[in-house]
């Protein structure tokens, strides 16, 4: 969610047609499809818990390295890889089931759902905030939009370990393997 509300900018800086911010879309919810299908067996192996922060953390570096994008095969990139992020909503819905008993559970959905979709929100409004504040530190628009980029792979870096290190998988305690 934090290339769309900076796309003028990126748009000008790697000269994006329309056609490239399309495809750009296409391969974000590809990427998305695809790592949900296999979110559901990575829950069903290891837990939410360990298999949300893992996805987590393992997509925080194509948020990084979409500061290096320079073309718009490297922003077709960076848009399908960080579209993987998308499957904790798989995570996240396996685990409020988990964690919630049938006669809340479906509020217990809505209501993790509602918060994923406001973080989506948040980043709309907060990119391009960052990006200004960064633009008066005397970065140039096309650096600016780049080092913006910092701020959520932090906070997504941030938020895998807090789940990882905080988060329980079920009531009475976490997936055990033999």
């Amino acid at each position: 969610f934090a290339a769309p509300p900076l796309l003028p900018i990126i748009r000008d800086n790697l000269n994006l047609k329309a056609n490239d911010i399309g495809n750009a879309g296409v391969a974000s919810v590809s990427g998305a499809i695809f790592a949900r299908v296999a979110m559901g067996a990575a829950c069903d192996l290891v837990g939410p818990r360990l298999a949300s922060a893992t996805l987590t953390l393992l997509t925080a570096p194509a948020v990084y390295l979409s500061a290096v994008a320079d073309s718009a095969t490297g922003y077709f990139l960076m848009r399908f890889f960080t579209g993987f992020a998308l499957a904790t909503f798989v995570s996240t819905q396996y685990w409020m089931s988990s964690m919630f008993s049938p006669r809340v559970v479906g509020q217990a959905n809505g209501q993790a759902a509602g918060w994923g979709n406001l973080g989506g929100g948040v980043a709309q409004l907060v990119m391009p905030l960052i990006y200004n504040v960064v633009l008066k530190t005397g970065a140039t628009p096309f650096a600016a939009w780049r080092i913006s980029f910092f701020i959520p792979a932090l906070f997504q870096m941030s938020s895998a370990f807090a789940v990882m290190f905080l988060g329980q998988d079920l009531p009475d305690g976490n997936f055990h393997h033999c």
